[in-house]
């Protein structure tokens, strides 16, 4: 039996550090610095080669999306009367559609920020090649190397999995080079990762969005590329424990300055060439099964009165 075991003692010991580090991060409620705030996202922006933005400060994320102009998006999506449903109307809205939509996934993908996450694994893979190298025997069969890292991956679970929920190709489809970039990209992060995650710490990013979306604003929060500061800060935990403790390669001033932002700010917006920066909750509550709760008051509340009502893990009407 292939064992894929990638990590030391040493390492792994290593790991509820910088979980604590970037959980403590990820749920502060301490009012940002707008002057470091500032400078973070201004050096994100100059990290990748994109002009300084106009900065504009936000107590929440909804007062964010109320401030973004967002007139000129909308009119694309506009509803057509049924009566004046033509074929020519049609089109031309099917048309507009496809443009708009081209034009928010290359927004998206193309923001600052996200752009300069993808820059930290722009890097040769020395360290991940040789412990595959080392792993894997060379006269070792593909067929014996996929059930290896199913079986693997079944024991990071902890649990009974059905085959088709691992996310991992059919078998038969498999190939040498699929099998190395599944090693690289999906088993050897998630051998750390899932030490590294809970999910409450993502919890009051999503309780956001999704009330936001509830105020119809659903369009905007596509439409309008954000930077999430939870989510992102349970990246910034795997990366540092992937420079730091695994030593792999990386830009030190693109990976100062994706921390800079992480550590800063709370929700960001871009709009055009503006970045509305969020505050953070001024409050989080959570119950004992780290679900965000409260019997007595909003479990998420922003100084400007934006609150959420969650009632262990689901969102109430307050």
């Amino acid at each position: 039996m292939i064992s894929l075991e990638f990590f030391t003692p040493e390492q792994k010991s290593s790991i509820p550090s910088y979980k604590e580090k970037w959980l403590e991060i990820a749920l502060s409620t301490e009012p940002i610095n707008q002057e470091k705030a500032s400078a973070a996202v201004k050096a994100a922006y100059n990290s990748v080669g994109k002009l300084k933005p106009k900065i504009e400060f936000c107590s929440s994320p909804q007062d964010a999306l109320l401030k973004t102009d967002s007139s000129k998006s909308t009119e694309l999506f506009q509803t057509i009367p049924l009566r004046e449903f033509t074929l020519k109307k049609w089109l031309l809205a099917v048309v507009k559609w496809i443009i708009s939509s081209a034009r928010i996934f290359s927004a998206q993908k193309n923001q600052p920020f996200n752009r300069l996450h993808r820059d930290l694994f722009k890097f040769t893979n020395p360290y991940l090649e040789q412990k595959i190298a080392d792993l894997i025997p060379q006269e070792t069969e593909p067929e014996e190397i996929v059930e290896a890292l199913y079986e693997a991956i079944r024991a990071d679970k902890g649990e009974a999995i059905e085959d088709k929920l691992l996310g991992l190709p059919d078998p038969s489809t498999w190939e040498a080079k699929t099998i190395l970039e599944m090693l690289e990209d999906n088993y050897l992060p998630n051998q750390a990762a899932s030490k590294l995650y809970d999910e409450f710490w993502v919890e009051s990013d999503k309780q956001i969005y999704s009330t936001l979306t509830k105020q119809g604003m659903a369009f905007l929060l596509t439409a309008i590329p954000s930077f999430q500061n939870q989510s992102s800060s349970c990246n910034a935990s795997w990366l540092d424990f992937c420079f730091s403790t695994l030593k792999l390669p990386y830009n030190p001033r693109k990976w100062e300055a994706f921390q800079a932002v992480v550590r800063e700010c709370g929700w960001i917006f871009i709009h055009e060439r503006t970045c509305f920066i969020c505050d953070r909750p001024i409050k989080l509550c959570f119950d004992e099964e780290n679900r965000l709760h409260s019997d007595s008051e909003a479990a998420i509340q922003f100084a400007d009165g934006f609150d959420i009502w969650v009632n262990h893990g689901t969102a109430i009407e307050s």
